[in-house]
């Protein structure tokens, strides 16, 4: 008996309640999520990186170095809304996106915390931002099969598409709207795949129609035509 993935509600997941496309995304979110910790550390660790000579003092009630960093790898940081709940007069002064600061730590230990209730796991005498990654990923294939695998997709890709943000991996936009009549798809930039090896190019989000060569130069041409 087959049943279709409840997280993407597309593709046949087999015996199971997430597709194998769908675990494949959870296990890149976490990946990417390492790297990200990665580049947040190293702009945290940039505080006070002046040349010498530099005073490194700037007039004014601006801290001298983004806080949203610092803010995202403390466990004990919360969104800006959380805590207006608590207190209406909070300010969260030197956040950049103080709307929307959550800490990263905190978010994918409770992730955790939950895996090990749900898997009968002790937990562990100390744990890291990526310890907690990498267990969380680990957990995944048994969790493909628990109704609750669409809840957990959904926290990791949120998580993920925070955690993206706050490390400035803007993703890129789109080159135009697909050239095939039938289809209301964009095209965003993709490597694609063909006989003479893996070029840049471009792939429709509806039909999946493929744009390299001549194709990019029409999609770019009618893009300009459209305005």
């Amino acid at each position: 008996m087959s049943t279709r993935c409840l997280c993407c509600d597309k593709n046949d997941a087999g015996h199971r309640y997430a597709c194998d496309r769908c675990v494949n995304d959870m296990r890149r979110w976490l990946t990417e999520m390492e790297d990200y910790t990665a580049i947040l550390l190293a702009m945290r660790g940039s505080i006070g990186s002046k040349p010498h000579g530099s005073i490194g003092v700037s007039f004014g009630s601006k801290p001298p170095t983004p806080l949203t960093p610092i803010a995202a790898l403390d466990s004990r940081s919360t969104t800006a809304a959380e805590v207006e709940r608590k207190s209406p007069d909070f300010d969260p002064v030197g956040v950049d996106e103080h709307d929307y600061v959550r800490s990263l730590p905190s978010a994918v230990h409770g992730i955790a915390a939950w895996l090990r209730e749900e898997r009968e796991t002790s937990e562990p005498t100390s744990w890291t931002l990526v310890s907690e990654l990498r267990f969380v990923r680990v957990q995944l294939a048994a969790c493909a099969s628990e109704q609750w695998v669409q809840e957990l997709h959904g926290d990791l890709r949120e998580l993920h598409r925070h955690a993206r943000s706050l490390a400035k991996d803007t993703p890129p936009g789109p080159l135009g709207h697909c050239l095939t009549v039938t289809c209301e798809g964009v095209v965003f930039p993709a490597s694609i795949k063909d006989s003479d090896g893996r070029h840049d190019g471009g792939r429709c989000n509806a039909c999946q129609r493929a744009y390299t060569g001549p194709d990019l130069v029409r999609l770019g041409v009618s893009e300009e035509m459209a305005g």
